[in-house]
């Protein structure tokens, strides 16, 4: 009988004893939902045998080693509640990617509470009494207003930048009016980017392939881009993301698959914000990409002569295509030419625990390219995303 693809799954622990220590993942708990597209490649690693052999055919090369890589797609689905540190297992490969992991288990006020009294307007929010005096440290946060709408989605919205001396919070889109009720920071969990020169943690994996198992250490995330269509009545597809895994081979048996409990349908990117220099814009797909440069570093003193994979450098960079607009909506072609910041923000979902931001707080307009092979009027837009503070990031807001 032939083993059946879909009856796959993977799983990834926190390798907590540093580089060279395998922790097993459990079986439960550590297993990765929303997995599809799982495609392994072990390559060998050759040695072309030079040696005469005394006639016109040379020897095979031979085989010094292999190089393990996994790539696999995930559904971006929210977390059901909120999870504890380090737990939630699309945001350790996040972590593993250089994103760092922010929780707030506590909302901010704990009540909500009356906005400031200056400084609000369509793309400001002054925070009341109980907002930081401490700058940017609410840069990335989502945040609640409440006379911004009668539903979560339309109260929602993320903070751009932040200045405590004033407690106003600039925002990524324009809202309908300045608000003149309540604020609060729900809880959330946020994965934000990390430029610093730190180490990302590495993992420990399983991954089964029909009672298949085979279990790596040392996993390091080599690629990741974070793919965003929007559902129409023409089509629906899922937002995902895409990873690129490399690790060494510790073991592999024969054990049965466990099963992968089920976590309902992710959103899809439908009914919700996508807002480009605080315009709202149609977008037909929306990618992100990390830009990943990794090496593994020659070490004779390792079994594949190499240590795990390093993330060396990187450029994020974001493409879009979307509706093309006249120059008094949207004036891509000037905004090129400008290179001033502007953010980019896109969210989705209903309510608390389903819902998915994306954003990037300032970003560069690179010259757009017109695409007029449909009956609509498109354009290819790219944005240049420049080394600074949590600049990229993605949060699951909850209440």
């Amino acid at each position: 009988m032939g083993l059946k693809s879909n009856n796959s799954a993977v799983a990834f622990a926190i390798q907590s004893g540093g580089r060279g220590t395998y922790n097993e993942p459990n079986n439960t708990t550590d297993l990765a939902a929303g997995l599809a597209n799982l495609r392994p490649n072990i390559t060998a690693v050759t040695v072309a045998d030079d040696s005469y052999t005394g006639g016109v055919f040379r020897n095979a090369d031979a085989v010094a080693g292999k190089r393990v890589a996994y790539t696999f797609d995930m559904k971006l689905k929210p977390p059901a509640s909120l999870p504890a540190a380090n737990a939630f297992v699309l945001g350790r490969l996040l972590q593993a990617a250089k994103m760092t992991e922010v929780r707030t288990a506590t909302a901010i006020p704990a009540s909500a509470e009356a906005v400031g009294g200056s400084g609000n307007t369509t793309t400001a929010l002054a925070l009341g009494s109980s907002g930081s005096s401490t700058d940017d440290i609410y840069n990335g946060f989502p945040v609640l207003i409440s006379d911004n709408g009668s539903s979560y989605k339309q109260r929602l919205t993320t903070i751009r930048d932040y200045t405590g001396s004033t407690k106003l919070a600039e925002l990524m889109e324009t809202l309908g009016a300045a608000p003149a009720a309540n604020w609060q920071i729900p809880t959330f969990i946020g994965y934000f980017m990390d430029f610093s020169s730190a180490e990302p943690p590495v993992l420990s994996g399983k991954i089964w392939i029909d009672g298949v198992l085979t279990e790596l250490m040392d996993v390091g995330v080599t690629g990741i881009r974070f793919p965003i269509p929007t559902s129409n009545t023409q089509q629906a597809q899922f937002p995902r993301v895409e990873f690129t895994v490399e690790g060494t081979i510790v073991d592999t048996t024969d054990e049965s698959t466990p099963t992968i409990p089920s976590i309902g349908p992710a959103p899809v990117l439908k009914d919700g914000d996508v807002w480009l220099h605080k315009q709202r814009v149609g977008t037909s797909d929306v990618t992100f990409d990390l830009g990943l440069q990794t090496e593994r570093p020659p070490n004779a003193n390792q079994a594949d002569g190499s240590d795990a994979p390093e993330i060396a450098g990187g450029t994020i960079s974001v493409n879009l295509t979307m509706q093309k607009y006249r120059k008094a909506t949207l004036d891509s072609l000037g905004l090129a030419e400008a290179q001033a910041y502007h953010p980019l923000f896109m969210q989705w979902g209903n309510g608390a625990w389903n819902t998915v931001q994306m954003f990037v707080r300032d970003g560069r307009f690179n010259f757009p390219n017109d695409d007029l092979s449909g009956l609509t009027a498109m354009q290819q837009l790219s944005l240049f995303v420049d080394v600074r503070d949590r600049n990229f990031g993605i949060v699951f807001p909850g209440s």
